[in-house]
């Protein structure tokens, strides 16, 4: 599928236009694609699955879970 230059031009704008909302979506997918990226295919599960990524993606998720709590707790 081609993105027209109107469609490019329209997301441009609306990034500029919206910069709070676009890094925020961009870190939330950041952090799911991270999280479910070890069953999603593609270059996310092979970082994962690469030498460094499987000695450490783990320990990652347990370090995350642990800030999650963190973070949920500090909201309510």
């Amino acid at each position: 599928m081609t993105v027209s230059e109107s469609q490019l031009k329209a997301s441009q704008v609306y990034r500029k236009r919206n910069p709070e909302r676009t890094a925020y979506t961009t870190l939330r997918r950041n952090a799911f694609n991270f999280v479910n990226g070890y069953q999603k295919g593609g270059k996310t599960e092979k970082a994962i699955k690469s030498d460094y990524g499987s000695e450490h993606y783990f320990d990652d998720l347990k370090d995350l879970q642990n800030d999650l709590k963190k973070a949920i707790e500090k909201l309510k």
